[in-house]
């Protein structure tokens, strides 16, 4: 189950190509691997979206109010001097001033300016603007200044001048100061702003902010600012280098005179006699260090306030707000705010919008009814980048189709970790917006409070009504915390959201980005443990063979042999991109040298190609096995090996050859490199063949790439006598390790490794024999007998061929001659461009006299020198001019019949 988990994850997350080894002649490899297909995946991240102010022009009384069809004056135009002035007046009544150069060629129709409190049954009197000969006219949001002819306008200096008669709206009963001062566009300088009231009319709490788009965060922000003031006036000189301040906005909660303000009393009146019988909010709100928040709430209601109808709490729909987050807490969080662990609440069915009030209790006086619930909130704290993080705490009300106005609430705030009041500013946030994507935007109102600090943290009190249409919400800002969402935490809320919602929507999303996201992570999780438990068991099969061959060869370093195995490769392939093996051939086994040579042949005199290699190099050398067998061992490696690989023509010119090189991609493949050496050989530090010495008796060795024979001592450099001989390469993908227990010694009397190299090598050359018509390649290495059966050479030419394996399956060592029997596993193709055919032979091979010991992994050669002996028919050596033998001392081709 398991292994197709690892499958599955491979294809998604891994764009790693093995491909079948480069050079060995393309299509002569042995076999191939199947590569990977790679997955990107990609993740988005969520954007709120931002709700700004706009509004619906109504007509004035001036002829000249624009219509749909008409063109308008100009919302935005660059300014400079801009000042603005505002005296609040005791009856709620204000005068506004505002000055400013507007720069030429702004507008060729004149100018639009907002005013400063939107309220569409305001009313404004008085307007006056300089030059006079300017025509004004407005509506309840805004005042238009028309050019005396519509053109471009000169740089213009323009006073404005206006009384508003009401310039507060009203919280239930309270009165309430919330202006917004423009700039005229966002390329003009921040303008100078002074703010006078009447004698005790503003309050000690009265708050300015600047109003700006916080890029890091993605959303507006109200930062309160520093302010001159004293009791009756407010003068504020912004930086005039900042153009990232949008608006100043000035909130108070004002005292009216309303004893000496007959109108303004009825307004109060008016306001109280709308307002619905209410109830009573006493909550409880816990914040958690990890991001959630406890509420347990209760809400008092008067008998003869209820009606049939269910009373209903909302929840609202708000999402997370991730643009002040780490990359982790955006990769874990869902994207709304999840509301879980109701208790006393019943939720509705497809969304949690709202939920229904199910436990209550009558009071003791019988009179009113108490409603107790709770419930936990997890997205309503988030981070602000360097500012630390920022909580959003809910005062729980009743719907507004409820009918029933809240008259008061208490709330009591604690947290896990201390509050620290120094470092920590409370607001009242109120909004109207009934289905906002976030709890502050430009319209919402920020009510400067100061709770009750208290040991645990704050009490905040508020006895008058607020009507039902307000949204009311408690802004806790800590400069000196931040935190990390918990994603156990967060699929839990989610989880327990569905429980009480189970057709809820908002979270489907994000629950099956959950189950993914836990399967992907159960899969990794499993995949790199497999992956530790696969080293450890690499590393212990490693430690383990090395100190096997350290028992008997104690000079043995593994470091310095995987060098040794990296240099004779990159030789191979330097010799196979010549097109001549004899300069490696003493680091090859008989077998090996045979199959490389006759490769090459073919290729060049069969197909007429030759295959060029390039910017080889390995990768990474790994110890796969230790097989001990008679009196030799074998050392199977996996080396993993990148190269540039092509197939040319015969006649393609090197210009070409290289140029085709270099522009083509590398592949990495993989194969077991199989060295054999007698037990009794011992490693002499670099005394060896790839220094140049005799690694028997460490003589210079300046014949050794002409010559398999040390002239001093005689010992035959591939035979595995005196160092490791390349006896076998496999490729990855077909490699099997031995069934002989690791470690253990086969104790036959023979070396079966030695008796299928022979055989293995002597069939290439029956490949050979079959391919190339006047071949004599079997000559010296057949009976005669052999020799009659094949008949003539080149009757039948093999295409691709290659040996898949070669198994010894019976011997006789009693009988005279000697005799072994081996089947070949191999592959073919009887016509260019055809597909290979696999194919099964058996090779019979006989030996008459005693093999030399000291042949190992050889062939016969020249008995003096050393010396490959000649295909052609010589009957000396070419080297040494000894005689060469008709027949090798060696096993010979017997018979090769089918399987």
């Amino acid at each position: 189950m398991l292994k197709g988990f690892y499958f599955i994850l491979f294809g998604i997350l891994v764009s790693v190509s093995i491909d079948p080894r480069p050079g060995m002649g393309e299509s002569y490899r042995s076999s191939s691997s199947s590569s990977s297909s790679s997955y990107r995946s990609s993740s988005s991240s969520y954007s709120s979206s931002k709700s700004s102010y706009s509004s619906n022009t109504k007509s004035g009384y001036s002829s000249s109010s624009s219509t749909p069809s008409t063109p308008s004056p100009n919302l935005y135009f660059n300014t400079k001097d801009h000042k603005i002035t505002v005296h609040l007046y005791s009856d709620g009544s204000a005068l506004v001033k505002e000055s400013f150069t507007i720069l030429a060629k702004q507008s060729n129709l004149g100018i639009r300016r907002p005013q400063i409190f939107h309220q569409e049954n305001g009313e404004i009197s008085d307007i006056k603007v300089s030059p006079e000969n300017f025509s004004v006219s407005h509506n309840y949001d805004s005042i238009d200044i028309y050019w005396e002819e519509p053109k471009d306008n000169p740089e213009t200096k323009i006073s404005l001048e206006y009384k508003i008669l009401q310039s507060v709206e009203w919280l239930g009963t309270l009165p309430l100061i919330h202006w917004r001062f423009t700039k005229t566009s966002n390329d003009s300088v921040p303008f100078l702003l002074d703010i006078s009231w009447d004698p005790d009319t503003i309050s000690p709490n009265l708050q300015l902010y600047e109003e700006k788009i916080d890029s890091e965060l993605a959303e507006y922000v109200k930062e309160p600012v520093l302010k001159n003031q004293n009791n009756t006036e407010l003068h504020y000189s912004p930086n005039k280098d900042d153009k990232e301040i949008n608006s100043m906005v000035f909130i108070d909660l004002p005292s009216l005179d309303s004893k000496s303000n007959p109108k303004l009393s009825g307004t109060i009146k008016n306001i109280s006699d709308s307002l619905n019988n209410g109830y009573r909010l006493k909550e409880y709100v816990f914040l958690n260090d990890n991001g959630s928040q406890n509420y347990q709430s209760e809400i008092e209601i008067s008998n003869q306030n209820l009606n049939s109808e269910p009373l209903l709490i909302p929840f609202g729909l708000f999402q997370f707000r991730e643009h002040g987050e780490t990359f982790w807490n955006q990769m874990v969080t869902p994207r709304y705010q999840i509301t879980y662990a109701l208790k006393g609440l019943d939720s509705s069915f497809w969304h949690l919008f709202s939920a229904s009030l199910t436990n209550f209790q009558k009071s003791q006086n019988t009179k009113s009814i108490n409603y107790s619930f709770a419930y936990n909130t997890l997205g309503e704290t988030s981070n602000r980048k360097d500012k630390g993080s920022e909580h959003w705490i809910r005062v729980t009300g009743l719907e507004k189709n409820n009918n029933l106005d809240m008259e008061s609430f208490q709330i009591q705030v604690e947290s896990e970790s201390d509050l620290d009041k120094d470092n920590t500013t409370v607001e009242l946030v109120i909004g109207d917006c009934e289905f906002c994507t976030n709890y502050e935007d430009q319209n919402s109102i920020l009510i400067p409070i100061q709770p009750e600090w208290n040991k645990s943290g704050f009490l905040i009190r508020w006895t008058t009504t607020i009507p039902s249409n307000y949204n009311l919400y408690v802004r806790v800002r800590e400069s000196n915390k931040s935190f990390n969402y918990n994603p156990i935490l967060v699929s839990y809320a989610v989880l327990n959201s569905f429980y009480h919602s189970p057709g809820s929507g908002s979270h489907s999303g994000y629950l099956i980005f959950l189950g993914v996201l836990g399967l992907t992570t159960t899969i990794i999780s499993f995949y790199f443990i497999s992956k530790f438990n696969i080293k450890r068991k690499y590393n212990r099969n490693r430690n383990f063979i090395l100190k096997q061959i350290q028992l008997a060869d104690p000079e043995f370093d593994w470091h310095e042999f995987s060098k040794k195995v990296i240099y004779i490769s990159e030789q191979i392939v330097f010799a196979w991109d010549k097109g001549n093996m004899d300069p490696v051939r003493n680091f090859l086994s008989a077998s090996v040298f045979q199959r490389f040579s006759i490769q090459l042949r073919l290729l060049r005199e069969i197909d007429k190609e030759i295959n060029r290699m390039k910017n080889f190099s390995v990768l990474s050398v790994e110890i796969l096995n230790l097989e001990l067998e008679s009196e030799y061992q074998t050392i199977h490696l996996k080396l993993q090996c990148i190269s540039k690989d092509q197939t040319f023509s015969i006649e393609t010119k090197e210009e070409k050859i290289q140029k085709e090189l270099n522009s083509s991609s590398a592949k990495i493949y993989e194969e077991v490199h199989s060295f054999t050496r007698k037990l009794s050989a011992l490693t002499k530090p670099k005394m060896d063949l790839v220094h140049n010495h005799c690694p028997s008796c460490g003589a210079n060795s300046p014949l050794s790439h002409q010559s398999t024979k040390c002239q001093y001592c005689g010992v035959i450099f591939n035979s595995g006598e005196s160092d490791w001989v390349l006896t076998e390469i496999t490729q990855m993908v077909e490699w099997e390790p031995t069934s002989i227990e690791k470690g253990k010694m086969n104790t036959g009397e023979i070396s079966k490794q030695i008796l299928e190299d022979r055989a293995s090598a002597v069939f290439w050359k029956y490949i050979q024999f079959q391919s190339l018509p006047q071949s004599l390649v079997l000559d010296r290495e057949s009976t005669s007998n052999a020799i009659q059966l094949l008949g003539e050479p080149g009757k039948e030419i093999l295409f691709l061929p290659v040996i898949g394996s070669c198994r010894l399956i019976h011997w006789d060592l009693e009988s005279s001659p000697k005799t072994m029997v081996c089947e070949i596993r191999w592959s073919a193709a009887s016509k260019k461009n055809m597909i290979p055919e696999h194919r099964r032979n058996r090779i019979k091979l006989s030996l008459s006299a005693n093999r030399s010991a000291s042949l190992g992994f050889s062939e016969m050669s020249c008995q003096n020198c050393g010396a490959n002996f000649p295909e052609l028919d010589a009957t000396h050596c070419e080297f040494c001019n000894q005689e060469i033998p008709k027949k090798v001392d060696d096993w010979l081709l017997e018979e090769i019949s089918p399987a």
